[in-house]
């Protein structure tokens, strides 16, 4: 009887999850990591608007101080639009008002246990040392894949997304569950803004003359691993003729957390048109040459896969604790 409900006890403990899911170890929904992600983009977004408006060399001055006011506005979210600047500063606030933004999500969470149990019943009679020993094993393993994709656009996370959505989900980087932290927002919304004015950006794979567009993939993998070995003994005399001596249980628990996210951006379709236009007035593409005809075209390729490259990053942590 002692031996089943301790053994049952300790079984239970450490055993598998039916039904993987991320806040198993970090205590954060679904829900919550996309609410992370759509904080984290839309805060990426403003601090790029403000800082290329108050740093920018060529931003007029009076854009530059819309730029500090919005700055040291607390409800700024609520101010910005395009509608605020005019001329060259109106034209690239209402390009990427409309940008499309897609967070393809691959959550992939593995639990692996194996678990061997030992316990020896020990004889009570008179003068008798005998023992019985028992063991057993039990190897269990569940997986859990989520696959969703959210969509946004700038404009709508700037107005569409108010500041009480945001409270407690801008979180710092988490080294050790990635997916739960920042994942680098930022620097992605920076590059494609860059490549789309600077850079040439092409459109996708199926329409290279059509609106920019860039995609880049996260993978963040954590894979836990615990063992144990515990044991207890009984001595005394009293019971039946058979009692528990000492029960035991050694056995090793594996979670392996395997998340993507396939962050994809867009110039919107009917804002294609402005693109070249603005690049005719900026700084100029990435690489500047000069010569003849062949010698242009070779700088032309190489700044292509210098866009190519960038547009196809891919960043891996792998964490094992």
């Amino acid at each position: 009887m002692y031996a089943k409900a301790w053994l049952g006890v300790m079984l239970l403990a450490s055993g598998c999850a039916l039904h993987p899911v991320p806040e198993n170890y970090m205590r954060i929904s679904t829900l919550n990591v996309v609410k992370q992600v759509r904080c984290e983009t839309r805060q990426a977004i403003m601090d790029s608007a403000i800082g290329w408006l108050t740093h920018d060399k060529d931003v007029d001055s009076v854009s530059r101080q819309v730029g500090f006011s919005l700055q040291a506005d607390p409800d700024k979210y609520t101010k910005l639009t395009p509608a605020l600047f005019k001329g060259r500063v109106h034209e690239i606030f209402s390009l990427f008002w409309q940008t499309g933004i897609a967070f393809d999500y691959v959550l992939d969470m593995t639990e692996f246990n194996k678990v061997s149990t030992e316990f020896n019943l020990l004889s009570v009679f008179t003068g008798s040392t005998r023992t019985l020993g028992f063991n057993a094993g039990l190897e269990r393993q569940r997986e859990n894949e989520r696959i969703f994709t959210t969509t946004d656009t700038f404009g709508n996370l700037i107005h569409g997304v108010r500041d009480d959505f945001c409270e407690e989900h801008i979180a710092k980087e988490n080294m050790i569950y990635p997916i739960a932290g920042k994942i680098g927002i930022a620097g992605v919304i920076q590059d494609f803004m860059r490549l789309t004015l600077f850079g040439n950006l092409a459109g996708s794979a199926e329409n290279r003359s059509g609106p920019p567009t860039l995609a880049e993939r996260l993978q963040f993998t954590t894979t836990i691993t615990g063992s144990v070995s515990p044991k207890i003994e009984f001595a005394g005399p009293g019971g039946p003729s058979w009692r528990l001596a000492d029960a035991s249980l050694s056995g090793v628990a594996t979670r392996t957390d395997n998340h993507q996210v396939t962050i994809g951006l867009a110039i919107a379709a009917s804002n294609a048109g402005a693109v070249g236009p603005l690049r005719g007035t900026l700084y100029g593409p990435l690489l500047t040459a000069t010569g003849n005809p062949t010698e242009l075209l070779a700088a032309s390729a190489a700044q292509q896969s210098i866009s190519r490259d960038l547009a196809k990053q891919r960043t891996t942590v792998v964490i094992s604790p």
